[in-house]
């Protein structure tokens, strides 16, 4: 059991690891332009292949994205009843929402669960994203705009992936393997 565990845990944080060593012994570099690619390009494409390869059925899986969002949301309705003064609340209440839900949460969970379940895997991701960008940025300013989560690309590509996936639409192989291979660049880079 403990060697089970140890198997899910320990390359996760191998990888992180060497990727804080390297970044420490490599400062610099075109970061921003890597990220914006990461958000743009790879993430979205790991999410539609994804959910076109491991199709998932919404209603089924509604249990599971009410306990996500219940995860996500009930740490942040708890904190905003406190009434501390050394702390802004949005510096208390975010991250104890949002965690790293797509480098660590990701593989730990296909690891944990097995590949064959990334499709509810990234629906939950997916989830914390939409969250981030609708509630989230609402709690930073109350005057963000309150559609900004419709930029998301990851949005998108989730109800691209859903409607070819649950319209059984054939793509070509081409094209489903090209998305996944590019997706496949998106955890380590988060």
């Amino acid at each position: 059991m403990f060697s089970a565990l140890l198997n899910i845990v320990i390359p996760v944080f191998a990888v992180v690891g060497l990727g804080a060593f390297y970044g420490r012994l490599r400062p610099g570099g075109a970061l921003g332009y890597v990220n914006r690619a990461n958000i743009e390009l790879f993430t979205p494409a790991l999410v539609f292949s994804a959910l076109v390869k491991y199709p998932l059925a919404l209603m089924a899986h509604l249990p599971l994205i009410a306990a996500g969002a219940l995860v996500i949301l009930l740490p942040g309705l708890l904190l905003s009843l406190l009434r501390l003064t050394s702390i802004s609340r949005p510096a208390l209440i975010l991250p104890a929402m949002f965690r790293n839900t797509g480098n660590l949460g990701i593989p730990l969970m296909v690891l944990a669960f097995g590949e064959q379940q990334l499709g509810a895997i990234i629906i939950l991701f997916v989830l914390s994203n939409l969250l981030h960008f609708s509630v989230g940025m609402f709690i930073l300013s109350a005057n963000t705009s309150r559609w900004l989560w419709l930029r998301s690309p990851v949005l998108w590509a989730a109800l691209a992936g859903l409607l070819v996936a649950n319209l059984h639409i054939a793509l070509p192989e081409y094209l489903v393997t090209s998305a996944s291979l590019l997706g496949q660049i998106s955890v380590p880079l988060m």
